[in-house]
Formats: C-alpha cells, structure tokens, sequence
C-alpha cells in the first residue's frame, strides 16, 4: 500500500481490487450478479449462508465485510410483479429483454457466456445453458481481513461464494475459463483447484463453490472451515447476518470493530495528514475503549428486497438497548396524532443517552488530555463572551454528572413529530425573485411530547448561568413548564451579535414562519408556549397558527388510527406493536400538497401533476420503525422501512 495514497483514493482502489480477483474470481462475481437456477438453496434462503456447512463456516473470524444476493427466478418473478402494479412500470419494462424471472435469468446467462467467450482462453466453448445446469440462487462477497495494505498486492483478502447444482457442471465452467488447466490440490480432505497463474482458486463442497483470489487464501479458508475459528462461530455475527441476509434480494453486514482497529494504520500512512504517531495511538485507545463500545455497535448490516407487498428496507445491529416503556408508546402515540398529518414520527426516550456521550467523553478527553478550558483561549476579546458560553454549555452536556442522572431518572418520555412542509417548499418557490414571503396560516411542524419543556428540576450550574447573564441572555420557563421565554438584554453582547448578524430578508423569512426575532431583544421576549390536551403537550410553528394535533388528542378531530388509508399501509406492513420508534408517510398526499404548493409558480409542477397522482395511487403510505428482533437466539436491533404497493 502506498503511503502517498490519501484514504478516498485508497478505498476507491480497494473497491476496484475486490472486484478484480482475478480471472476465476471475477468471472463467479458476474455469476452471481447474474444467475440462478432455484436449485440447492431450496425454501430458505439463509441457509446457505448461515448453517452448519454454509458460507460462514469458511470465513475467518476477522472478516468484516459479508454481502449475499439471492437471484432465483421467483424473487425476480415477485418484484416484477409488484413492481408492475404502477402504472410508469410499463415504460422500464419495455427496456427489459424479457418479461419473467426465468427469461431473465436466461439472458444472463447468455449475456455472461457471451462476454467470456470473447476471451480466447473460453474458445467459445462456455454456454449459457451450463451455466444454468451449474449454479444457484444465492451468491455472495467477503473481505476477510482488515489490513487494506493487501489490497494493493496482487492477491487481496477477498472470498466469493456460490451455490451450486450441478458439481461437475460447476467445475467444467472454471475449468472452461481458466483453458482447461486447473491444478488440483487437497488440503484437509478437501480438493481444491487453481488456474495455471495462480489468481484463482476454488472449492466445491456441500453444494457451494468457495473462491479465493489465490492458493493460500483459499487454503485459510479450508483450514478455518476445519477448525472452530469462523463467523459462524460468532453468535452476535451470526445474528446480524441472518437479520440483514434473511429472504432478502440483497443484504451485507459489516463488523465495526475491525474497521475502527484500522483506522489508525489507514490514517498513518496518509503523508497528506498532520496527526502525529503519539495522536494516531490515541485515537487507537479511543477506538478500542468501552465508551465506544455503548456508542457504536458491534456488528451493522442491511439488506433490500421487492416482495409482494412492496419495497422492504432493512437495518440491523448488535448489542441493542431495551426499548423505553413511557406511559404512551411511539407508536399508539403516532395513531392519535391528525389523520390530516403528511408525516409523522413518534418515539421514546428511556433518558441515558446523555450519560452514554458523558462516559465516550471520558475516553475520548483522557487519552488527548483536552481541557475544555483550554478550547477559548485564543479568542479575542469582543468574542471572548461567545466561547465562554460555549465551553460551559459544552462543560454542561460533556461533563455534568447531575445532568445525566436527572435525566435518567426522570420517567420515560414519548415525542411525536408532526410535518407538512410543503407551504414552506411553496414560499420558497415564490421567493425566488425576491419578493417577501407570504406568512405560513398553517402549522408546519408540531411536537407532542409527554415531558416538560423546561429541565424537569435540573438546576444549570452556576458557571453556566454567569457565562449567559455575561452575554445577556435570559432564560426562564414558567412555573408548570409549559413555556419558555428567551430574551436578549438591551446593549449584551448578544444582542449586538443579533442586530449585526440579521438581514431585512432573514427577518421577512422568519417572520413568515412565526418567529419575530425583534421580541428578543423586547422586555417581553419571545415566549415558546406548548398546549396542554389529554395530558400532553403541543408546541408547533407557527407558534401563533392553530394547532392540528390538539384537536386530535382531544376527540375532535379524526385521528391517523381513523385512517382508512393509513390501516391499508398498516395491514399490508405488519409492523410489531412494540417499537421504539415509529413514523407514517402519507406518499400521495405529500407529494401532491408540495407539487400544488410549487405549481402556484410553476406551469411545469402544474402539469405533472395529474401523472405523479396517478402514479402513487397504489402507494399510500411508507411505514418506518425500529425494534428487537431474536435471531438464533440473540437479540438484533432492527429498523424497517415498508413501501407498500397494492392492489
């Protein structure tokens, strides 16, 4: 690896060495992009992956890349399907060579023998239809080593993997592509071949063809597979890539600790960067320690697929937290908020976030030895108020220990959120030959919450009170905690930043929006003031518009969970009843309220307008949420986004 190489340019040259294998590793990747027979992985689709005998049984435990697609014909089958329930399907179908999964499996098979025959080493003998015979549904990608300076060598850490149907069709085709001349080996009772070069090695075993780039690393991934030191024998691992993969068109997951652990080698060998080596083993220290362990976890994945009931999106992750319990949960909370509402997301709170960041902070300040004193230090004097109140507000969230344990013990709270900005989107449109924005007449962002506006008892530090009072600001919030004023003292240092810093057209914006930024610097001071209905409370902006959500919680008005449309999105998704966050897009209407908001202005949003309609008939809503979910026998974090198309 070239220590001139800065990491952009490095990882854009490690992406071309993962695609670049080799002769046989590349020709099994266009396999895998392109084939499947629906042959050996039979009803599920994991279990070429994750069994006993499956891919990660051949992977060493510091791989930290798995990537899997499944190119059967009824996965293809199905997403056509769905997909040709819109209307504008019909115009991409036509670009398509054929209008089934197995057509389309066929031709590319065709297309992948046509390429590699035009190779003299194939001598037009590889078909389409041994190809076919050959492999499976499911293939799939791993980088099975974080030291990204093998890279630039000739035979990077990456392994292939492919179901197989046909053993003696399998080998014919690498034999086919390597002229005829593998080598055979053996090694643990397994037989593996390599090509005459040596950039290319493959096993067949339990119905899956193994690639490595050469020799030796198919060798490791034999004696792995013979031994106890494999991902599948790490159960977190082993969980997440069974939550990302699963039944899914794709899925990847990704092993964060090996990543971070080579950070510092990645950035050490950038001469561009100015961090010295005592920094570099700094920032190793902090990358291993256990803050960031509660931070970030261990293994991340994702996946997509079109099933019948429409687009699916998947994120997964290791060492969850548990769910918050507040009295109204995210998403019984998201139900009682207007059935009107384009978008809503709700969620809980169980209060430890803060000490989490205070505990990285810890790490993170001890091993630079930064003092948050120091930060302001060479500030000059007229903004010496500015970074004193920044380092006591930093000090405050960073290092308050009182903070962190009001705010963990206080209850449980619950928020929703509620959005329409398309008015907004439509007073920019018309704003464009700067003309002043009319004012917003409707709310276009809510907040219910279940907790108080103010602190909840927590008393700021001292030191943090005397930097607001020396920059002349004032904060208080009224007895119950259901407003807060903020106000500039006449002549503060604040106040003047503010009078220097506003343009007649930020004010006329903000304005527009409900904000009258001169009631700061008024003796009365610009009051944000939350609603009180059904025991909780609503703030919004326009603070001055009426409200759409008070209504709701108060029985006045239909509520989302009367939402014919909104239970359609709901049925056809089956979302879990306890989550911990929760959101609901009402597609058509959004895109509608934005495209009439900008056709004000446009003749061209105008006439799109009655095709785009069209066009999201059958797609009503987009339904997002986060859980737990077991898999073999580990709790996964999991976070799912659903785009129902419907009949």
């Amino acid at each position: 690896m070239s220590a001139s190489r800065t990491p952009a340019p490095r990882l854009r040259s490690t992406a071309r060495r993962i695609l670049g294998t080799g002769a046989v590793v590349a020709a099994a990747a266009a396999i895998a992009a392109g084939c499947g027979s629906g042959g050996s992985s039979g009803d599920d689709a994991v279990a070429g992956v994750t069994g006993g005998d499956g891919a990660l049984s051949w992977l060493p435990r510091d791989t930290w890349l798995v990537a899997s697609a499944d190119v059967s014909a009824d996965t293809i089958d199905e997403a056509v399907n769905t997909l040709g329930r819109l209307p504008i399907w019909s115009l991409a179908e036509g670009f398509l060579p054929a209008s089934s999964g197995k057509g389309l499996r066929k031709r590319g098979f065709e297309e992948i023998a046509k390429s590699a025959n035009k190779d003299e080493k194939t001598h037009g003998k590889l078909t389409a239809k041994q190809l076919e015979a050959a492999f499976g549904d499911r293939a799939g990608l791993a980088i099975t080593d974080n030291d990204f300076s093998k890279f630039d060598g000739d035979h990077p850490p990456v392994a292939g993997w492919i179901d197989v149907d046909d053993k003696d069709a399998a080998h014919d085709v690498l034999a086919d592509l390597a002229e005829g001349k593998l080598t055979k080996h053996s090694r643990k009772g397994v037989d593996y071949y390599t090509d005459k070069s040596g950039d290319g090695a493959f096993a067949i075993e339990d119905d899956l063809m193994v690639i490595a780039a050469d020799k030796a690393g198919l060798e490791r991934l034999i004696d792995v597979h013979d031994g106890d030191d494999s991902i599948a024998d790490d159960e977190t691992g082993s969980a997440v890539i069974d939550a990302s993969i699963g039944h899914n068109a794709f899925g990847f997951a990704v092993a964060t600790k090996p990543v971070l652990d080579a950070v510092p080698d990645l950035v050490r060998e950038d001469k561009s960067a100015t961090i010295t080596d005592e920094q570099l083993d700094q920032l190793g220290k902090v990358l291993s320690s256990g803050a960031v362990d509660e931070l970030v976890p261990n293994w991340i994945g994702g996946s997509a697929t079109i099933d019948d009931t429409g687009l699916r999106f998947r994120g997964t992750w290791s060492n969850p937290r548990d769910l918050a319990s507040p009295k109204v949960d995210a998403r019984e909370l998201a139900e009682r908020m207007p059935a009107s509402a384009p978008i809503v997301q709700a969620g809980s709170s169980d209060g430890s976030g803060i000490g989490r960041v205070q505990d990285a902070w810890a790490e993170v300040s001890d091993a630079y030895d930064i003092k948050l004193d120091e930060l302001g230090a060479d500030c000059a004097p007229d903004e010496k108020w500015a970074s004193d109140l920044g380092v006591e507000l930093l000090r405050t969230v960073l290092e308050d220990e009182d903070l962190a344990k009001a705010s963990e013990d206080a209850d449980d709270a619950s928020y929703a959120i509620v959005e329409d900005l398309a008015p907004l989107l439509g007073m920019a449109a018309s704003s464009g030959a700067g003309t002043t924005p009319a004012p917003i007449k409707d709310r276009i962002f809510e907040v219910t919450t279940s907790g108080r506006l103010d602190a909840g008892g927590y008393t700021p530090p001292a030191e943090l009170k005397a930097a607001a009072v020396k920059a002349g600001i004032i904060l208080t919030s009224n007895a119950d905690g259901t407003s807060v004023t903020l106000k500039l003292r006449a002549g503060s240092p604040a106040a003047v930043a503010l009078k220097g810093a506003l343009t007649p057209q930020a004010v006329a914006g903000m304005k527009a929006v409900g904000i009258d930024v001169a009631a700061l610097l008024s003796p009365a001071g610009l009051t944000i003031s939350a609603e009180e209905a059904d025991g909780l409370l609503v703030a919004g902006f326009p603070p001055n518009a009426p409200s759409k959500v008070v209504p709701a919680l108060n029985g006045d008005a239909d509520t989302l969970g009367d939402s014919d449309t909104y239970h359609s999105v709901v049925k056809a998704a089956k979302p879990p009843k306890e989550v911990g966050q929760y959101g609901y897009i009402d597609l058509g209407a959004y895109v509608e309220a934005i495209f009439t908001a900008i056709s004000k202005d446009s003749p061209q949003a105008a006439r799109a307008l009655p095709t785009v309609r069209n066009n999201l008939a059958d797609v009503p809503g987009v339904l997002t949420w986060t859980t737990r979910e077991t898999f073999d026998g580990h709790e996964v974090g999991v976070a799912e986004t659903v785009v129902p198309i419907l009949k």
